[in-house]
């Protein structure tokens, strides 16, 4: 049994919430590309702390995965993908 179905996490109200958090995940992630592009580096902070800690921040992790599998750009938008790369390469260099 999958755990999506033993935690009841189709229900209609978090399908909502998943796909409400995927269309604030992809504005989020244009603001952080764009203040990074512009090297507003106290904006990129706040907006990274706060997709971290936003509600469904598994949507934007499960984002992160995606972002280097085929069709991503389809799926996520070029731009979004762009910022989700940013986004992987700049926590790489802070390792």
């Amino acid at each position: 049994m999958a755990t999506i179905e033993v935690f009841g996490l189709s229900r209609i109200s978090l399908e909502r919430g998943r796909a409400s958090a995927f269309i604030r995940n992809k504005s989020m992630l244009r603001d952080f590309n764009g203040q990074l592009i512009q090297g507003n580096s106290s904006a990129v902070e706040e907006v990274k702390n706060s997709m971290l800690e936003q509600p469904f921040a598994d949507v934007f992790f499960a984002m992160l995965q995606q972002a280097e599998a085929p069709g991503a750009s389809i799926v996520f938008g070029g731009d979004v993908v762009e910022a989700l790369k940013a986004w992987n390469n700049l926590s790489i260099q802070r390792r």
